[in-house]
């Protein structure tokens, strides 16, 4: 379930999926810091603020075979 960042922010330093808009909206991996920024979760790069992180998202469990 995505949780609209005026609700609630994630924990901090928790890689996230996040939902981006600038133009049209799309999927990133990240991270929200202590200095109140977000982060590329691949990277550690700040996500330039023109980019509007809108929404976020726990990353699910990982796959574990068919049982």
């Amino acid at each position: 379930m995505w949780i609209p960042i005026d609700k609630r922010l994630p924990n901090l330093l928790e890689n996230i999926l996040v939902t981006v808009e600038h133009q049209h909206r799309w999927v990133s991996f990240a991270w929200f810091g202590s200095d109140q920024s977000w982060h590329y979760a691949d990277s550690g790069e700040k996500i330039a603020k023109e980019f509007k992180i809108i929404a976020w998202k726990s990353l699910p469990e990982p796959y574990n075979g068919i049982k």
